[in-house]
């Protein structure tokens, strides 16, 4: 209508970018272990730091992470975004992102009272999602559920969340479990315990162990980033030694 008022329309200008992490997968020769484990030390960092502002980004999947001409990686798409105290359209919505990347516990309406569990714990469960996307070419829900008993899908089940998680962490066990990630010498092992703390089915338990029960810090990201860059450290040599035998 002519002579309307603008609405006030928030938005973040990126730079152009090369394309996203499935596109780089696909395309380069250089998305070696190293590089896989420096964009998940880049996506960590991302979240960090807006975990620090307060804000979830609950839909971050592998389309959401650009990688631009440097082989940096970073999380784009904040159109699911959540601020804390700031009302959104979409928070309404137990599950804001896209169904397939949610964590488990939504998909069955299972809502965490805490908001950091909630909203930033979806956001650790898909960094973890995103680690075993970059070296399985699968997501974890998708994976977790597959490995499910029919009758205790989201589809069929009616009890509470807690009756059907001991199914759930049986299917999450034979997902995360070796020989997963055990073509990585020196660091697969600790790759498969990182994301089993991010990814863990029961929402109480996500999260690194050292800071679960630390007020106000109860998801320990900050440690998963130097987990992610030490990895990435040690992929690097490795390859060196590769090189130079």
């Amino acid at each position: 209508m002519e002579g309307a008022p603008i609405p006030t329309v928030n938005y973040l200008i990126f730079e152009l970018a090369d394309g996203d992490v499935r596109w780089f997968l696909d395309s380069s020769d250089a998305a070696d272990v190293a590089w896989k484990l420096r964009s998940l030390h880049d996506i960590a960092t991302a979240l960090m730091q807006l975990h620090g502002q307060g804000i979830a980004h609950q839909d971050l999947k592998p389309s959401n992470v650009l990688v631009f001409s440097d082989a940096s990686s970073r999380v784009g798409d904040l159109g699911r975004g959540i601020k804390r105290g700031q009302p959104a359209p979409h928070e309404q919505m137990i599950i804001a992102g896209h169904h397939a990347y949610a964590p488990p516990e939504l998909h069955y309406g299972s809502v965490a009272q805490d908001w950091q569990r909630y909203r930033l714990g979806c956001d650790l469960y898909q960094l973890g999602s995103m680690a075993l996307f970059l070296f399985e070419s699968v997501t974890a829900t998708p994976a977790i559920f597959g490995a499910l008993a029919q009758e205790y899908q989201p589809t069929a089940w009616s009890g509470p969340y807690q009756d059907v998680l001991p199914h759930l962490r049986d299917a999450f066990n034979r997902v995360f479990a070796a020989p997963l990630f055990s073509d990585l010498p020196s660091i697969g092992d600790k790759l498969l315990q990182t994301v089993r703390q991010l990814c863990d089915p029961d929402p109480s338990l996500r999260g690194h162990p050292r800071t679960r029960a630390q007020p106000g810090n109860p998801l320990g990201l900050e440690r998963f980033v130097t987990a992610f860059d030490l990895m990435s450290k040690r992929a690097e040599i490795a390859l060196t030694r590769q090189m130079r035998a």
